[in-house]
């Protein structure tokens, strides 16, 4: 018997689960083959800079008018000018690919100085106005190398500005980067626990990105995996021109804790909520969010600092009984063998959904430093690769969001309101065993102090006296979807304009199945599901 038909033997022999397994083993082995660097044929020598796919997509997009990325680390401590003096030189020697060069017949780049420039303002951290120049000047500064400032002020808050061409590196590499000189200024890392790069090996990074889309079977897995609604949905353009609006939050450690059950990370907290909250703003459409995904980048460039726009899709109409962070893990296994593809298809036709960028900053300066990262800012996000984005940075005493967009295509208002509902969900107390869950009354009340922005509501007095108007209503609406999981007629809540008259409603026609009674309600272990009046 040949070799050749004892294999065919024993695959017939094989269950169709043994076979499922066979089969996605060597998919995977296929996958990884194609994702291998091929025979490098270019030659890396010399200062120029090459873009890769992603960045050449956009490229044609930039306009006069792009604006740098900019990012505010804000800092408490005896931060020392001379030693992020210092810091800074010391990264430009780790660092020289940034320095850059990129020209193709002066289209952009170029610069290549000796070290990254570092500006100072004595004494100027505490005025607001400096602080907003300072921003507006690096974001329309002409230098498109990695350029920092610093703003020092002598109540011992310094706030470090990083600032760079929007094609030249992500958010999140200027966040690696900001941690860096942080751990150089404060003696926490040496020049020689800091990872080389230049532009030989940006240029092997950009070579290997080209050549990975010219594998034809990754193509087809890019066409195998990619979400249906893609093709279905009105894309934009990424934007490069626009100067987009911005709102911030800044959630601290009590806060934080006081919500966060032992055991749960605040990545799946903040994540799920937020998962949540589109949710419920996206159901009446079949379209994506996307989550950020660094790690989909290959494995031999994760030290590498550059321009990495890898993100993954999640469905806004998703009800699975999952963690977030599961269910962003099983994505990742999805997609990273086709993360140059997803990349490159988001910097060709954007994204007209919202796109969310979860970032971990690693201060750099340990916990017993006296300099500690006290709030990061994303003050520009460079070019949007969607109408809505939401950077988070992740701190280790607290929680900064920061929320970019076209006002063109989003209103002022829409963002307050969506920001609201996610408060709501971040102040969803949890629920301690052996205590008891607020009753009907009290879930109505809380909603309607929310929306009104009331703080005490009594239980008969009117929506509308108390403030509410027609518009509201559709939000009360929405809000008790979300929150009770139940879809109240807009009509019933025009007639009954008290929480004691809505309750009562409720209570006589679906309190069984949603295990509320007149008095506080036991908590349940069951989920509660949807219903409908």
């Amino acid at each position: 018997m040949t070799s050749s038909t004892k294999t065919t033997a024993a695959f017939a022999e094989l269950s169709p689960e043994q076979r499922q397994a066979l089969f996605d083993k060597l998919r995977q082995r296929k996958l990884t083959n194609a994702r291998r660097p091929a025979t490098e044929t270019i030659d890396h020598t010399g200062d120029t800079l090459a873009l890769g796919p992603a960045q050449t997509a956009l490229l044609p997009l930039l306009t006069a008018t792009t604006r740098n990325r900019v990012l505010e680390l804000v800092i408490e401590g005896p931060l020392s000018l001379t030693a992020l003096r210092a810091a800074v030189a010391l990264l430009s020697d780790r660092h020289s690919g940034l320095r850059v060069r990129f020209d193709s017949d002066r289209n952009a780049f170029v610069t290549l100085d000796q070290t990254l420039p570092l500006r100072t303002f004595a004494s100027a951290a505490d005025s607001a106005e400096a602080l907003q120049a300072a921003c507006a000047q690096l974001a329309t500064d002409q230098t498109q190398a990695l350029q920092l400032a610093c703003l020092y002020a002598e109540e011992n808050v310094s706030h470090l500005l990083l600032a760079c061409h929007p094609l030249l590196l992500d958010s999140g590499s200027m966040l690696f980067l900001a941690s860096q000189v942080l751990a150089l200024a404060s003696g926490n890392a040496t020049p020689d626990s800091i990872h080389a790069t230049d532009s030989a090996l940006l240029n092997r990074y950009t070579q290997w990105s080209a050549q990975v889309l010219e594998q034809k079977f990754l193509a087809q897995e890019w066409a195998r995996l990619k979400p249906r609604s893609l093709d279905s949905i009105a894309r934009n353009k990424p934007l490069a021109g626009v100067l987009p609006q911005q709102q911030s939050l800044h959630l601290d450690n009590d806060f934080i804790q006081a919500r966060v059950s032992g055991g749960e990370s605040i990545k799946n907290w903040m994540g799920d909520a937020i998962h949540r909250c589109l949710q419920g703003w996206l159901s009446h459409q079949e379209i994506l969010y996307w989550f950020s995904a660094p790690q989909l980048r290959d494995e031999q460039f994760e030290t590498l600092p550059g321009f990495f726009p890898y993100f993954v899709p999640v469905t806004s109409n998703e009800r699975e009984p999952l963690a977030f962070n599961q269910r962003l893990n099983r994505l990742h296994t999805r997609f990273s063998p086709v993360s140059e593809q997803l990349s490159l298809d988001l910097c060709t036709q954007g994204s007209s959904a919202p796109m969310v960028h979860y970032h971990w900053f690693e201060a750099g300066t340990g916990d017993a430093s006296p300099i500690q990262v006290r709030r990061v800012i994303h003050h520009q996000p460079g070019i949007l690769l969607s109408p809505f984005e939401i950077q988070i940075t992740e701190l280790l005493d607290g929680i900064n969001l920061d929320v970019h967009f076209d006002p063109t295509h989003i209103g002022m208002d829409q963002v307050n309101a969506l920001l609201r509902d996610l408060m709501v969900y971040l102040r969803e107390e949890k629920e301690i065993e052996g205590t008891s869950r607020p009753s009907l009354h009290e879930r109505l009340s809380q909603i309607w102090k929310d929306l009104l922005q009331k703080t005490e509501v009594g239980n008969d007095q009117s929506f509308f006296e108390l403030g509410g108007h027609s518009l509201q209503v559709t939000e009360l609406k929405f809000r008790i979807k979300q929150q009770l999981k139940l879809d109240v007629p807009i009509s019933v809540l025009y007639e009954l304009t008290t929480i004691n008259k809505l309750a009562n409603f409720i209570l006589a026609t679906h309190a069984t199945g949603l295990g509320w009674n007149t008095a506080t309600a036991a908590n349940s272990e069951e989920d509660e599901e949807e219903g409908v009046l």
